[in-house]
């Protein structure tokens, strides 16, 4: 398909920006469809941003919460027992607990509806609460942090950045590496979701490509989707 697109994978790919004001909630329920699907098939899924820390993290949480009775918190405690540096922006922070507090209840409604098998109920229960439990222990044995490290206190993740100046770099340099407009990296999986650059937040339309040409030319902000 080009541009280092695998045609035997499955793609959905995010146009976003890692800025605290981009709307990323407006994208859970289309991800979520896309990853629940794959795996009832019995599909793998990379869900990938630049750096795996803010972006892809914060669609990975928002499916945990949809698809167990877990809320936002305990949902990203159960990725960082899986991934240390996992830690959306505060602004992603914020959309993910507005996102449990007011539509959480109706997403995992619609999904129960679109999807009514049960066979990942059981697993995922088990599995978080495996998670849940290793965070716990990475936390005692401060392999890990909570992500609010104060300024002088060491940050075993390196995740926390005390300072604005720092953080406000940090996300410059991530900004600027993301408008690279990089394709999502082959791997083993079947599928892929990928959360790209984007300029600004706001509605995005929505394109299906059933087996046309990929164009590098058409990143007009729209969620593209890729299947093989």
């Amino acid at each position: 398909m080009g541009n280092g697109m695998n045609k035997d994978k499955h793609y959905l790919c995010v146009m976003a920006s890692d800025s605290p004001d981009q709307n990323l909630t407006q994208y859970f329920s289309l991800c979520n469809d896309f990853i629940h699907a794959a795996r009832l098939r019995e599909g793998n899924v990379l869900i990938h941003c630049l750096a795996g820390m803010s972006r892809s993290v914060t669609v990975c949480v928002a499916y945990i919460m949809s698809v167990t009775n877990l809320n936002w918190k305990e949902a990203l405690k159960v990725v960082r027992a899986g991934r240390a540096v996992a830690n959306p922006n505060i602004g992603f922070q914020k959309q993910l607990e507005d996102f449990d507090s007011t539509r959480l209840m109706e997403e995992r409604r619609r999904l129960k509806e679109r999807y009514p098998s049960l066979a990942l109920v059981y697993r995922d229960q088990e599995q978080c609460a495996i998670m849940l439990n290793n965070y716990e222990k990475l936390l005692q044995s401060r392999t890990i942090c909570e992500g609010r490290c104060v300024m002088g206190e060491h940050c075993p993740t390196g995740v926390c950045r005390p300072g604005s100046g720092q953080q406000q770099g940090q996300r410059r340099r991530t900004r600027s590496r993301s408008e690279m407009r990089r394709s999502p990296s082959t791997s083993s999986t079947a599928s892929s979701v990928s959360v790209g650059s984007r300029p600004r937040s706001g509605p995005a339309g929505l394109r299906g490509y059933t087996g046309a040409q990929y164009n590098p030319r058409q990143t007009d902000g729209a969620i593209k989707c890729y299947p093989a």
